[in-house]
Order: C-alpha cells, then structure tokens, then sequence
C-alpha cells in the first residue's frame, strides 16, 4: 500500500513503467519537469533519492533547501551523500533538531 496517497508522486526512473493511480514515472529530463513542476500551485517538493540523483538537481540549481538527518552509524562503504562533481554551493543553517540520537539538519541555499 502506497502511504502518501494524498501526495503527487513522481519516481525518476530511465526505464518505462506505466503509471498507477499513486505514483507518476519521469523518463523524460528531470531539470525541465521539476522546473516546470515548482512553477504551479502547491508545497514544497520533497525530494528523495542518492547522489546521482540529487547531484542532477544541485547541477541545476533546483534545491532550496537542504535536510540532513545524522543517524549515529557510520555504514563504512556506503553510499554517497553527494557526487564529486558538484559545483561548489553556500549554504546557510536555518535549523538543527534532534529526535533521541538522531540530528536533523536544515540548510537553506546562502
């Protein structure tokens, strides 16, 4: 069961899938879809995913803001937060949380 059936869901994939009733698939080029997509009424987009995929948006200058949640576990080889190849970005501190051992992060674009 698909737990944010009152959200507009996209998933950006490289493969055909039909959409469903819950989830819209993005094959197409995600800097034009999300810009178009901030243009229209709404809240905020709430971005998921690894470094691949956010390191397309950081490219495009398409993240307002940023939250980092620390989790007290170093994973060893995991996956990367970021690429390597981001341009350099300023970021300011808006607010810092925590929930019991966990740390939550906000920054916003400076």
């Amino acid at each position: 069961m698909w737990p944010y059936k009152e959200k507009n869901s996209y998933v950006i994939t490289t493969q055909k899938h039909l959409n469903d009733s819950d989830v819209e698939f993005i094959t197409d080029d995600i800097a034009d879809f999300f810009t178009q997509l901030k243009k229209e009424n709404g809240k905020d987009i709430w971005l998921v995913g690894g470094a691949m995929l956010i390191n397309h948006f950081i490219k495009n200058d398409l993240i307002d803001e940023y939250i980092i949640t620390i989790f007290p576990l170093i994973l060893g080889s995991g996956i990367k937060l970021f690429a390597d190849d981001n341009p350099e970005r300023k970021l300011q501190k808006t607010s810092t949380q925590s929930f019991g051992d966990v740390v939550e992060v906000r920054y916003s674009r400076g």
